[in-house]
C-alpha cells in the first residue's frame, strides 16, 4: 500500500531537494513560498503571520539596540497580524517562540 499523499499545503516538500532548499527565509533567499507562510501562525495570538517590512525591521533593531541586546541586526522577521509582535528569522529559520518575540508596539510609537 502506498503512503498517503502529503497535504496540498506541503506541496513544496515534493519538489527536488535543491528546489526545496530555496524556501529558506531571509533577504538572500528571495521571497518565501506563500503556501508555506499560510500554514504558520503566531504562537501567542494564533493569528496569521506575514513578512516584516523594512520599517518594522528598523523599529525592531532600534528597540534591541536601545535595550542593550547583543547580536547582529535582524535582516528578516515575521510579524503577527496585529502588528505588535515580530518573530526573528535567524540563519533562514523563523524563531516562533513567544520568549523570542520582539515587541513592536503600535505604528504610532515609532
Amino acid at each position: 500500500m502506498a503512503p498517503p499523499a502529503a497535504p496540498r499545503c506541503f506541496s513544496f516538500l515534493r519538489q527536488a531537494p535543491q528546489a526545496a532548499a530555496t524556501y529558506a527565509f531571509g533577504p538572500e533567499s528571495g521571497p518565501m513560498d506563500p503556501e508555506y507562510l499560510s500554514i504558520l501562525m503566531c504562537p501567542k495570538t494564533r493569528g496569521a503571520l506575514r513578512l516584516a517590512t523594512p520599517a518594522e525591521l528598523q523599529r525592531a533593531n532600534a528597540a534591541a539596540a536601545r535595550d542593550g541586546q547583543p547580536g547582529e541586526p535582524l535582516e528578516a522577521g515575521l510579524v503577527c497580524e496585529s502588528g505588535t509582535l515580530m518573530y526573528p528569522i535567524r540563519d533562514g529559520i523563523p524563531i516562533l517562540l513567544i520568549d523570542e518575540a520582539i515587541e513592536l508596539g503600535s505604528a504610532g510609537d515609532a
